[in-house]
């Protein structure tokens, strides 16, 4: 599990949903398949959808209603309608799904510091082109994340700047906030008359800002002001401009009611004021809540009565498959859910999933969109645009002509994976900041690199090269990737791995799913030097470490991600076999593997300083520092405070007398007071996808002035 993927809770109702009946039952019935015979008047595409609609609920019975209006909507094979799954997720580009990458634009707090809300249309036209491409190329097996109804985007206040999720929402200004969550929809949703491209979801509905620990179970009594000046207007620019088709009810209560169950915010204000005429969607769980943390129910019946009555049409989760027995009980009449059902349907028609699919424009749009060279020219452009420069005295950037050796040291220097922040897809070629200096550098710099710290600890860390790694003669490590969990039978694909660093995003390869499957990496480790070394395995699910052969370093259970260190003194030039095995169940998915030697912290960072004419520092936080509730334990912050191991590295490299650039790379703000009085210049560069060491390269020296 990591910090870019949906909480533990999420991951609880999605495993709770793969069991719901009828699942089966999906693989058989395409939405082609489903328009292809116009036996029933709601197959008919030339009638009017609401006649359709009309239709299509007066013949199902009370069980398969509730179980239409759930995540894993099932089949129903007598009628022709086929399945349909309702979450997805596309922030900042096409995620947790996908037959391998997809661009990886800036975290949206990233993007609002660009101010531009041209480009900021571009790259929302660009994101859901690659979702209607995967679901095209995906859609005969309805499956988690290849729908075309998108939890996004997250155009909550951000108002307290320790909040996990901050780095998800276009800041703290109600204003900015509105102008790029209706661009986003505009450029989301699409322009046909008819059909949407994809369906966008405003989120999360309302007053959502954190504490994350306390965001099942806490109340908010806002002033009635601060709730129309700050918290509303986004929202309410994002129905009566953006148009947008969805929304999604909160997990925390206001005034004291269940957010997805207040009629004062689903009812009063969002359809009665302002006219929405799309379908709302709890947050996932969010309807057991009402009973369970919020206990403003008595059972998760009367819960979900409560929260269809006020106007929550559809449960994240699966929560409303206790609606029969809501109204066996009185709690609500069957009329009452066929209004919600009946907007729930509106949506599949408007995307033509009941249609033949020549008449939809949008089911022609190819893969080959897919990560296509425009769409990362649009990533690279709002990288680029992002980067805001905090200081620069006395213009030390760009980088003069003089400066022939630089040294890049941070944590953040060469990992990819920050750049992508949270809820995040993946590209098949990230750039790190250390990249991109090292590719402008061309031959004319020297680049120097040195990990320097971890984000967190004064050890540097690093990801063992495939220099001191072999297989079969060749740099790496040797992998074997097999479709189960014990590594069982032969390997479904083997390749060879020069580094283990791994979030798995996407699937590792065409013939590996992302869940459910298991690797074993085999081959030699060789030292530099002689030291004691120690051995960091970080993974999520289960992993062991063997050493010549004896297992050293073990958690082989399905878990979030935990660490194991091992010391292993290694002699200069001596081979020693190395095998570590791995195996990822279902919900998030990494394995990584690092060394340091026992040098004294931070003496091969300033000994790189030193040689060199000015440091890049890379540092800053990343996902595992802020993010959701249940994601590696790590949500809100406590302080703005730069990790002290940074601030303490950064004082050895300044007692060098070098120059230093600081480039940060986080999702909320970070103070740098010390940096501001010491440092000739300070970056950020935000989570800034997977152009983001180009961007910065480019800022370095010059070939692009930032204006974030």
């Amino acid at each position: 599990m990591r910090s870019t993927l949906f909480s533990r809770s999420k991951r609880t109702v999605l495993n709770g949903l793969r069991g719901l009946p009828l699942l089966a039952a999906a693989a058989l019935l395409t939405p082609t398949a489903a328009s292809a015979q116009a036996t029933f008047p709601f197959q008919d595409s030339k009638l009017p959808v609401e006649q359709r609609v009309n239709d299509i609920v007066s013949r199902l019975t009370l069980p398969e209603k509730a179980a239409q209006m759930v995540t894993d909507a099932p089949a129903i094979p007598r009628l022709g309608i086929p399945a349909y799954y309702w979450w997805s997720e596309s922030l900042h580009g096409y995620a947790f799904g996908g037959k391998g990458f997809d661009t990886v634009f800036p975290e949206p707090i990233g993007l609002a510091a660009t101010f531009d809300l041209a480009l900021h249309a571009k790259v929302a036209n660009a994101i859901s082109d690659e979702d209607r491409a995967e679901f095209n190329r995906n859609s005969a097996v309805p499956t988690p994340y290849y729908g075309l109804t998108f939890f996004a985007p997250n155009i909550n206040i951000f108002r307290d700047p320790r909040w996990g999720r901050g780095q998800e929402t276009y800041g703290e200004d109600p204003f900015l906030t509105s102008q790029f969550g209706v661009t986003y929809i505009k450029g989301f949703q699409g322009d046909n008359p008819k059909y949407f491209k994809v369906i966008a979801t405003a989120k999360h509905y309302a007053v959502h800002s954190g504490p994350e620990l306390e965001r099942h179970r806490f109340d908010v009594a806002v002033s009635a002001y601060d709730l129309h000046d700050t918290y509303l207007p986004a929202f309410k620019s994002a129905v009566t401009d953006g148009h947008v088709y969805s929304i999604m009810s909160a997990y925390n209560s206001l005034y004291g009611v269940p957010a997805p169950a207040s009629d004062l915010l689903l009812q009063k204000l969002l359809r009665d004021q302002w006219g929405f005429q799309g379908y709302v969607v709890s947050d996932c769980g969010a309807v057991t809540d009402i009973s369970t943390n919020h206990k403003y129910a008595p059972s998760e019946e009367a819960g979900s009565a409560l929260a269809v009555k006020a106007g929550n049409d559809l449960s994240c989760g699966n929560a409303y498959n206790t609606l029969p027995a809501a109204v066996a009980q009185g709690l609500i009449s069957e009329a009452e859910i066929d209004k919600s059902l009946k907007r729930l349907f509106t949506a599949r028609m408007k995307l033509g999933l009941f249609d033949p699919p020549a008449d939809n424009p949008y089911n022609a749009i190819p893969a080959s969109v897919i990560e296509s060279p425009e769409h990362r020219a649009i990533a690279l452009q709002a990288a680029r645009e992002s980067i805001v420069l905090l200081k620069n005295s006395k213009n030390f950037l760009p980088l003069s002509p003089k400066i022939k050796t630089i040294a890049v040291i941070g944590p953040n220097a060469a990992d990819t994976v920050v750049e992508e922040g949270n809820y995040n897809g993946a590209s098949s070629h990230e750039v790190s900041v250390l990249e991109g200096i090292q590719k402008r550098a061309g031959d004319a710099v020297k680049v120097i690199y040195d990990h320097g710290s971890g984000l967190l600890s004064a050890y540097s860390n690093s990801f063992i090269p495939a220099t001191a790694l072999s297989s079969d003669g060749k740099p790496g490590l040797k992998g074997e990737y097999f479709t189960n969990l014990d590594l069982s039978g032969a390997p479904a694909a083997i390749r060879q791995d020069e580094t283990i660093n791994f979030n798995f995003v996407a699937k590792p390869m065409d013939a590996v799913e992302r869940e459910n499957f298991s690797v074993r990496w085999t081959g030699m480790l060789t030292a530099p030097r002689d030291a004691n070394y120690t051995l960091t395995i970080r993974g999520d699910d289960g992993y062991r470490l063997f050493i010549d052969g004896k297992n050293v370093a073990e958690d082989w259970t399905t878990h979030p991600a935990t660490s194991r260190d091992y010391v292993l003194p290694l002699k200069a030039g001596q081979p020693v076999p190395i095998r570590l095995e791995y195996f990822q169940g279902t919900g998030g998915a990494e394995i990584h593997l690092l060394w340091h030697d026992d040098a004294p912290a931070f003496a091969s960072a300033v000994a790189a300083a030193q040689s060199a004419d000015a440091v890049i520092f890379v540092g800053g936080i990343s996902g595992a520092l802020e993010g959701e509730e249940g994601t590696n334990g790590n949500v809100d912050r406590a302080d703005l405070n730069i990790p002290k191991v940074q601030q303490d590295l950064l004082e050895a490299l300044y007692a060098t007398k070098k120059p230093i650039v600081l480039v940060l790379m986080n999702g909320s703000a970070l103070s740098v007071n010390w940096a501001n009085d010491k440092l000739p210049a300070i970056l950020d560069a935000w989570y800034p996808g997977e152009e983001g060491g180009t961007a910065v390269a480019d800022v370095l020296f010059g070939d692009y002035n930032p204006a974030g």
